[in-house]
């Protein structure tokens, strides 16, 4: 009875460790379900698809659309050692491109203005269009501190603090300007909460391509609607290899009773 015991014990901490693993808890901000909405300005639209490598958005004349949508079920984030990461690699070299990420009390977080690239600096104008705050079209990868985050003042940024330290996020917008076209290899946040517990890389997700067709045209200002939520880690799995290993411990005390 007491090997048993032990069986089941180690079982029970094996099931666990793995369980925490699964569901680390990272929140990919373009998923390929997403439900974009494209709204023409400047007499220009935008067309996006997504490929291998991530999502690519395109400003297809010369103007400033963008793509958006509304999160099906808005994610609520612990700021404290949440990081978002972005990897951005340029197809052309024309226009500017912006990130608008929309929280429920309607501040929005400009992750381009606040990128950690050595190649711009946003308080000295390095690397950015003065006239919108919009960064120039480039490729740009690297890490942002949420527990440092500030959000949008107009084309400048301003201090924000969450009256809980949570934020709640309820869109993405995605801007291509100037002509611009640019693929979005990366923009996760990571809430930190099993950082020291895996030092796996995070799987990469093999979703099929998706692409805009003929997007509709609007005059009217930035809408998003409701479509894709964004991926967590797999709770499920990690549900289902417990009540696995909960099972065999079962079927390991039955047989030593029986005998």
């Amino acid at each position: 009875m007491k090997k048993t015991t032990a069986v089941l014990l180690a079982l029970l901490v094996a099931m666990a460790a793995l369980s925490a693993t699964v569901c680390a808890a990272e929140i990919d901000l373009i998923p390929a379900d997403a439900d974009w909405v494209m709204t023409e300005a400047g007499g220009s639209s935008a067309s996006w698809s997504y490929g291998e490598n991530g999502l690519t958005v395109k400003d297809n004349g010369a103007g400033w659309p963008n793509i958006a949508y509304s999160l099906e079920t808005p994610v609520t984030v612990e700021v404290e050692n949440a990081t978002l990461r972005y990897k951005i690699s340029n197809v052309n070299t024309a226009g500017n491109l912006a990130i608008l990420i929309t929280l429920s009390d309607t501040q929005v977080i400009v992750p381009h203005r606040l990128f950690t690239d050595d190649s711009v600096d946003f308080e000295t104008g390095v690397g950015y269009d003065s006239g919108s705050g919009d960064i120039m079209n480039g490729s740009y990868e690297g890490e942002i501190s949420l527990a440092e985050r500030k959000v949008a003042d107009g084309i400048g940024l301003k201090d924000y603090t969450p009256a809980d330290g949570k934020i709640t996020i309820t869109a993405v917008t995605l801007y291509a300007t100037g002509g611009a076209e640019y693929t979005v290899n990366e923009l996760v946040i990571d809430d930190g909460s099993t950082a020291d517990e895996s030092s796996e890389a995070p799987a990469v997700s093999e979703e099929p391509a998706v692409s805009s067709d003929a997007p509709a045209a609007s005059s009217e200002a930035p809408v998003s609607s409701s479509g894709g939520t964004p991926s967590t880690g797999d709770t499920g799995l990690a549900a289902l290899l417990m009540v696995a290993g909960l099972s065999v411990a079962g079927a390991l005390v039955l047989r030593k009773r029986r005998s």
